[in-house]
């Protein structure tokens, strides 16, 4: 019991009533505030640090739990691992399409490049074999795959040695590394001309990606009747189909390839009529 009033007495001086006479309490109310003086003697040494293992921390800023030491909760909380997961799956769709689309204008753009140029080699091809025919003096070779003709001087020079001097040209197809192409030949100075074999030259590239070329030869330029002879040749059909130079995976028609079809029906102008 002394020690129960000193315990209150203490008390009682840290509330501020050090100067006022002690007086006996009746049991009960010795009891309460033994027990009062308990619990605030039990929340300073909380303040402390000193908390008991099984005791739980009534300080507000206390952050340890009441059976093992923890760190509590403090309202703040990671990400699960199914938000991670449909985070990661959400950027991969995300990513997916943006590699898509990529894809799909890269394709598209090599494509539409493709096919330029495709049409240029195709209007250059026929342009050239049509201006040659044109002026194309007689036919030395006519059959489907090449031409050989013999065209107007066009280098100014008329005679060697007392001969005429002719100049012979040859269109027909050739591979060029592996390419099907477009090839010009020529043989100039060939005198005298018609009673020797020209000796030509080695075929030149007009147009690259050949698909395919092919000549028809008429006896008049009117009713187109077929010859095959070619003192008789008074006009050609030229046909030109040139490739694009890589495949489509989506295109289905001819191998993969777009193609580009010119034709032509050309009159040699310095030829009589028969």
């Amino acid at each position: 019991m002394g020690y129960f009033w000193q315990f209150v007495a203490w008390d009682l001086q840290r509330l501020g009533f050090s100067g006022l006479p002690l007086h006996r309490a009746r049991p009960t109310d010795c009891r309460n505030e033994a027990g009062d003086g308990r619990r605030r003697l039990a929340v300073e040494r909380q303040n402390q640090g000193r908390r008991h293992p099984l005791h739980r921390c009534a300080n507000p800023g206390c952050t340890m739990n009441s059976h093992h030491n923890m760190p509590a909760a403090t309202g703040e909380r990671g990400y699960s691992l199914i938000e991670i997961l449909m985070t990661l799956a959400l950027a991969g769709i995300f990513f997916s399409a943006i590699t898509g689309i990529f894809v799909s204008l890269n394709k598209g753009y090599q494509t539409r490049e493709d096919v330029i140029e495709m049409l240029q080699y195709a209007r250059v091809g026929i342009e050239r074999v049509t201006r040659e025919l044109r002026y194309a003096r007689s036919f030395n070779v006519a059959n489907a795959t090449n031409v050989q003709f013999v065209a107007t001087d066009i280098d100014g020079i008329k005679e060697v040695g007392g001969s005429e001097v002719w100049d012979v040209v040859e269109y027909g197809s050739y591979s060029d590394d592996g390419v099907a192409t477009l090839g010009r030949k020529t043989a100039l100075n060939v005198a005298p001309a018609q009673s020797a074999s020209p000796t030509m030259s080695s075929y030149a590239a007009a147009a690259r990606n050949l698909y395919s070329l092919s000549f028809e030869y008429f006896d008049n330029p009117v009713t187109l009747n077929p010859t095959t002879v070619t003192a008789d040749v008074r006009a050609v059909r030229v046909t030109l189909t040139i490739r694009t130079a890589s495949k489509d995976a989506d295109y289905s028609y001819n191998g993969g390839y777009r193609i580009y079809t010119l034709s032509a029906i050309v009159m040699p102008r310095n030829i009589e009529p028969l």
